[in-house]
């Protein structure tokens, strides 16, 4: 790929018997859709090498492939640039965290970079946003803890089935209170979803402000929703034990939760987002 990306290594009669091959261009497709939706994540993302390393071999491959065999264009009706597909790649496959500031500033830049260098300099456009790409934050720490309760903050929208994790789908067949309660926590982790991507192309400073107060809202009330779901788990387990020590004690984290609720300061409860 990178001896004929050279001019060199491949004939032309080669590259035409390549891109005729209809075979060729089956798997083709199939690769470029399995490289769109590759989710990839360093959980110690450093100075970004390995990320970098990652972004240069999708962005070249599908560049490839799309010259070759899909024939995709960008805005300006011309085919896919390894700009057009470095960015793609940046907003929906690659993501980072580091517990060192410093470290996600490094990382930042050098993904800044490599998308500059692939633009012609008289029409560089803005460059994208990527404060909730690459993260500042403890990648170990993924729970809330709050006295003697632990829980769980993630939101895998690939769980759902009909507005409910599948994990509580049996458990609270029968709870209308709670399967209402998910699905609306679906829908703000859609949003939230939709809010990262409006962020990453944003420009306009006053818009940027606006999307990361409308992103840090949700995020809290993601947070909330995850206290409210172990208190109702709590309360169906009271409904359905005969042990008294064991209730008591569970009335005492929901005690626990409430308060920490009503202190308003659910996002300084965790040490990363």
């Amino acid at each position: 790929m990178r001896a004929k990306d050279q001019g060199i290594g491949r004939t032309e009669k080669q590259i035409e018997f390549i891109e005729n091959s209809s075979e060729l261009k089956e798997i083709a497709i199939k690769v470029n859709t399995l490289l769109k939706e590759v989710k990839i994540c360093d959980p110690a993302v450093g100075s970004g090498a390995f990320p970098m390393g990652l972004l240069k071999e999708i962005s070249t491959t599908r560049f490839f492939l799309n010259k070759h065999f899909l024939k995709e264009k960008n805005k300006f009706t011309h085919l896919l640039t390894e700009y057009d597909i470095k960015k793609e790649t940046l907003e929906n496959c690659i993501y980072g965290v580091d517990i060192d500031p410093g470290a996600v500033e490094i990382a930042r830049l050098r993904f800044w970079l490599s998308l500059v260098v692939e633009h012609e300099i008289e029409d560089i456009e803005p460059l994208p946003n990527l404060d909730y790409k690459i993260m500042q934050g403890n990648s170990l720490i993924e729970d809330l803890v709050i006295g003697d309760s632990v829980i769980k903050l993630n939101f895998d929208s690939s769980k759902k089935t009909d507005g409910r994790t599948r994990e509580m789908k049996n458990l609270f067949d029968e709870d209308t209170q709670f399967k209402l309660f998910l699905e609306s926590s679906d829908k703000l982790v859609d949003q939230l979803e939709q809010y990262h991507s409006n962020f990453f192309k944003e420009t306009d400073p006053e818009k940027k402000k606006i999307l990361k107060n409308k992103i840090d809202n949700i995020e809290d009330d993601l947070i909330v929703s995850k206290c409210e779901e172990e208190i109702l788990k709590l309360n169906n387990f009271i409904k359905n034990s005969q042990d008294d020590i064991k209730i008591d004690n569970i009335r005492k984290r929901i005690k626990e939760i409430e308060k920490t609720l009503n202190s308003n300061i659910p996002r300084s409860l965790i040490a990363s987002r």
